[in-house]
């Protein structure tokens, strides 16, 4: 996992009191009793682009 990407949502959990691992756990939690994947997947001219190669593994 790309370290800055990492930071990032660190910042993000913490402002909920959260820790990455707890945050992953609600996240595959959530996966497993509602059968797909929680999250929302948007093309809006209101949302940022991702960057060139953002779910690229390096």
């Amino acid at each position: 996992m790309d370290d800055k990407i990492k930071e990032m949502a660190q910042k993000v959990f913490e402002r909920q009191g959260l820790d990455i691992s707890t945050a992953l756990k609600m996240f595959i939690t959530k996966t497993a009793y509602e059968q797909e994947v929680p999250i929302s997947l948007k093309n809006s001219e209101d949302t940022i682009p991702y960057p060139a190669g953002w779910f690229n593994e390096e």
